[in-house]
């Protein structure tokens, strides 16, 4: 499971990647969830559009993780492409009972912040790379930092 970062009418979606669906390790989603904090942290996105292009199967760990993060976050999360049973796992986190809506398109999801929270929309997104995956982004970030840190010399006998 990923996303990847598109633009859609001004306003920045991610989009799900069902490839490597994490039927065998949710560790993936677990991480794809600290992916989306962090790159909300990184890009500065008063918002979240994601859009689960109409699949039937979304691990039930990456949407609870998503529902962690607007917890913690309180700020739009939208959803479009949702079919029943993400649906349901929204519904019985109790997501659609905090006014949420949810959306067939992504576009519907950005004329909704264009007309209830347009301020959201004035952020830069000069700096978000579209087409590039969020865990992809994170992990990069991530090989930089150790990359920058000298090895130690091995010890030399005298």
């Amino acid at each position: 499971m990923d996303l990847l970062a598109q633009k859609v009418d001004g306003a920045v979606v991610l989009n799900a990647e069902i490839e490597g669906l994490c039927a065998t390790d949710c560790r993936v989603c677990v991480d794809v969830g600290g992916s989306v904090h962090n790159w909300l942290m990184a890009t500065g996105l008063r918002y979240l559009i994601v859009d689960l292009q109409d699949e039937k199967d979304i691990c039930r760990t990456f949407l609870v993780e998503l529902l962690q993060l607007y917890k913690r976050h309180r700020f739009p999360f939208l959803f479009a492409g949702v079919m029943d049973r993400p649906r349901k796992i929204l519904d019985s986190y109790q997501f659609l009972a905090t006014g949420m809506p949810i959306f067939i398109t992504p576009e519907d999801a950005v004329e909704y912040l264009r007309q209830n929270h347009p301020a959201l929309l004035d952020a830069n997104t000069d700096g978000i790379k579209v087409g590039e995956t969020v865990l992809e982004t994170r992990m990069r970030s991530a090989l930089g930092r150790f990359d920058e840190v000298e090895e130690p010399q091995d010890a030399v006998d005298i």
